[in-house]
C-alpha cells in the first residue's frame, strides 16, 4: 500500500453465522484479536468484545493484491459456508 498503510474497515454479515463462521475459512485472511499487521487479518469482533454486534468483523488490509487475491478468498470463503451450512443462500 502507498506509504505504508494498509486499510482497516468494518463488515457487517447479514447472519451472526456468517460473521462467525467466515475468519476461520479463509487462506490469505488470518484470524486475528488485534489488527494492523503486514499480513491480512480478519476478526469476529463479538468473539473477543462482550456486547458488541455479533454480524461485524474487522478486517485489516495487508501487503497482498486487493483486487485479485483478497477478494477471491473472501469470495471462496462465503462460497464455502454457503455449501456447507446454507446460511447464505438457502435452497440454492
Amino acid at each position: 500500500m502507498p506509504g505504508g498503510d494498509g486499510p482497516v474497515f468494518s463488515m457487517w454479515a447479514r447472519k451472526t453465522d456468517v460473521a462467525q463462521r467466515l475468519s476461520s475459512r479463509l487462506y490469505i485472511f488470518q484470524h486475528a484479536t488485534s489488527l494492523g499487521n503486514v499480513e491480512s487479518l480478519m476478526k469476529w469482533h463479538a468473539m473477543t468484545n462482550e456486547g458488541r454486534d455479533p454480524k461485524v468483523l474487522l478486517v485489516s488490509c495487508g501487503v497482498e493484491d486487493v483486487d485479485d487475491d483478497m477478494k477471491a478468498d473472501v469470495l471462496q470463503g462465503l462460497e464455502s459456508i454457503n455449501l456447507r451450512f446454507s446460511v447464505i443462500f438457502p435452497g440454492e
